[in-house]
């Protein structure tokens, strides 16, 4: 029973980690303006800046897959 309950908690646990992860890196990727205020310089580094997030959410699961 004890060790049901520790896989039990262990997979709960990496579920909240990597929903934090996933939120965090979400957070700091930011949403801005509404496109229409923005000037083109401002929406190209909104543009890499999501792209960025994605790259770091795709570094996160990979990590996360090999440990």
């Amino acid at each position: 029973m004890d060790k049901f309950l520790q896989m039990v908690m262990n997979t709960f646990v990496k579920k909240v980690v990597n929903l934090m992860v996933d939120r965090g890196v979400n957070h700091f990727a930011g949403k801005g303006k509404a496109p229409s205020e923005m000037t083109e310089a401002e929406r190209n580094n909104v543009k890499s800046a999501k792209e960025n997030a994605k790259r770091a959410r795709d570094i996160a699961n990979m990590a996360r897959r090999i440990k």
